[in-house]
């Protein structure tokens, strides 16, 4: 069917179905073997269906919206088509592991910073976690994701979320980033894109500052936590951060994606290398069990896609606290 007459004539029922068939309460829990299409095969008729509408919003660029109660009651509103929406509506999960894994860690009163924060989600559960007393900076470049984020964090007025409208690197300055088309909104990257499948919808100039001075010019007075997703510019923040690293020793959540580092100059060996010199040791998380273990670079065993990166001295103690339950 023509997708001028879908437009016109079904938008508005499969809105409305949209929102009837949405999950009403998420659970998060440890969900071994986790991946992007984790929950394809499993799917029943509902979310089946779900499924189908977020493959018609798609196609036909309905950008059909759909509010949802989220993990720990936060709400986030959805536009069915991209790969987020895809996660939360249809599976029901989002990096469940590593989500569970920063509930343990945060506690009401700390600070996350949230680098690469695109729609707010991680933003808005790190915030949940912290509050009362705590506060996170959403850190976010690209114009379109900060509308999004900046609207879920309406959706939240009891959480406390700061934006920072820029990226993160190695020095302050201007750099050109590439805007994502709709499906994969939220890869946008200052390198360049690492599937084939994702184009080039803009390219948007942006500031880039340090997460040292971000940190001074938010006058933060500790940082617990820092997740960093900044397809391959990973390596370049941890550069800009070393004083926050080493005055504050915050956790770190990372995603390693090497072709993505690659594109960037740098790769996932000189990354870990440079993390082991701050005085950080590496946990992986285990697929099987979703259990997390501590990484050696002689270990043989594989790095998992995101990973956990302690103070040397408290790894032990981290390792207690995020494997039990």
């Amino acid at each position: 069917m023509n997708s001028k007459i879908i437009k016109k004539y079904c938008t508005k029922p499969l809105q409305l179905i949209s929102s009837i068939l949405a999950k009403h309460s998420y659970e998060l829990a440890r969900v071994p073997g986790w991946r992007f299409d984790f929950a394809d095969d499993k799917l029943n008729w509902i979310g089946k269906a779900r499924l189908k509408i977020w493959k018609i919003s798609l196609r036909h660029e309905l950008n059909l919206e759909v509010l949802v109660n989220w993990y720990r009651n936060i709400h986030i509103k959805l536009t069915l088509g991209n790969d987020a929406s895809r996660l939360i509506y249809v599976g029901g999960w989002l990096e469940p592991n590593e989500l569970l894994a920063a509930q343990k860690i945060l506690k009401p009163g700390m600070t996350a910073i949230d680098v690469g924060a695109n729609e707010g989600h991680f933003s808005l559960f790190f915030a949940s976690c912290v509050h009362p007393g705590g506060h996170v900076v959403a850190v976010e470049p690209s114009e379109g994701e900060i509308l999004a984020l900046q609207r879920n964090i309406s959706l939240n007025p009891e959480l406390e979320v700061v934006v920072q409208k820029s990226a993160c690197g190695d020095h302050e300055g201007e750099a050109i980033l590439l805007i994502a088309d709709a499906e994969h909104r939220g890869q946008n990257t200052l390198g360049s894109f690492v599937y084939d499948c994702t184009r080039i919808a803009a390219r948007q100039k942006t500031r880039i500052f340090t997460l040292d001075q971000l940190v001074e010019q938010q006058r933060l007075q500790h940082v617990h936590f820092i997740k960093i997703d900044v397809e391959g510019a990973e390596d370049l923040v941890v550069e800009g951060a070393r004083n926050t690293l080493m005055v504050f020793r915050p956790v770190l959540l990372l995603e390693i994606l090497e072709p993505a580092l690659r594109q960037q100059r740098a790769s996932g060996a000189a990354l870990l290398h440079k993390l082991g010199k701050l005085g950080y040791a590496i946990l992986i998380l285990r697929q099987q069990d979703g259990m997390w273990q501590l990484w050696h670079e002689n270990s043989g065993v594989p790095l998992s896609e995101n990973i956990l990166a302690v103070p040397q001295d408290g790894k032990d103690h981290y390792l207690q606290i995020l494997n039990k339950g």
